[in-house]
């Protein structure tokens, strides 16, 4: 469903930010509904004990205040110091803030609702060439092939997300190499080209029968 196309320049972004250039930078792009807000404040807490020196970027803003209670949350789990909020952005500027990151989480409540969306945001980080440690839940598991272009976890282990998180952010290698090859999987299988010669086939041999 897309073209090729540079990334964006996250290490600018890390610079206006104040991001250390050492620093492991997690990303989270949400609108926070998707997932439980313990469930987030879990995976930050055990992230943060494990890995001091991260940074957890957050980019998009929620419909509840959400974000005002990630900070309180961070401030009684001491993980404050490390939250980067990002908050609502032009689209103009999303690319590279997705580049900032070095992982993404994607947690994912598994309800109806979820089991049923296309995951939007998953695609952008994916075509930004983050890694992502997401729940293996609904249309997730088409745009993750896990240990080749991602990490799928049980969406009710929130200690397996952590771990995995905790991992990759540790070794850039494999996550480097996630991420880029979770970039090529996107644009080579959900082209739109592959998507048009699909359909003219359906069609052809629907016109055949």
């Amino acid at each position: 469903m897309w073209r090729i196309s540079p990334r964006g320049d996250g290490t600018a972004v890390r610079e206006r930010l104040g991001i250390p250039t050492t620093a492991p930078v997690l990303l989270l792009y949400t609108r926070f509904f998707e997932f439980s807000q313990d469930k987030l404040h879990f995976l930050f807490a055990e992230i943060h004990r494990r890995v001091p020196g991260v940074r957890f970027l957050v980019v998009g803003k929620g419909r509840h205040n959400e974000e005002e209670l990630l900070l309180a949350k961070g401030g009684e789990f001491g993980f404050a110091s490390a939250l980067v909020m990002g908050g609502w952005l032009e689209p103009a500027d999303i690319p590279s803030y997705l580049a900032a990151g070095d992982v993404a989480i994607y947690p994912f409540s598994d309800n109806l609702i979820n089991r049923s969306k296309c995951p939007a945001k998953l695609t952008e980080i994916l075509r930004a060439g983050v890694a992502v440690v997401a729940d293996s839940v609904g249309q997730l598991a088409e745009y993750i092939k896990p240990g080749v272009s991602g990490v799928l976890c049980h969406p009710d282990d929130w200690q397996e997300m952590a771990d995995r998180t905790v991992e990759l952010l540790l070794e850039p290698g494999l996550r480097q190499r996630l991420g880029a090859s979770g970039r090529v999987h996107l644009l080579e299988k959900f082209a739109w080209k592959g998507y048009a010669e699909k359909l003219n086939a359906f069609y052809e041999g629907c016109w055949n029968r």
